[in-house]
């Protein structure tokens, strides 16, 4: 009973990350399908392309402007719940 629990809020930052990191091809996928000007490809079209012209690295440009967006965002908020 006087054993005082520490709270790991940082636990749901890197878990927003680690989901950041797994959604972040599928986002970039649809911003390029919204974007092209015809809409000639679908979705598996368009991930070919993007990795056969730029490399399957491609998939994740633009990841460190979403990680520091988690890790700002998403771990604040867990620490201001745990408070």
């Amino acid at each position: 009973m006087g054993e005082q629990r520490l709270a790991k809020w940082y636990f749901g930052g890197l878990a927003s990350c680690g989901a950041a990191c797994c959604t972040h091809p599928l986002d970039l996928l649809k911003v390029h399908l919204q974007t092209q000007q015809v809409a000639s490809m679908g979705g598996s079209q368009m991930a070919v392309h993007i990795v056969r012209s730029q490399g399957l690295l491609a998939l994740y440009n633009g990841l460190s402007a979403s990680l520091l967006r988690q890790i700002t965002y998403s771990t604040t908020r867990f620490a201001i719940y745990e408070l």
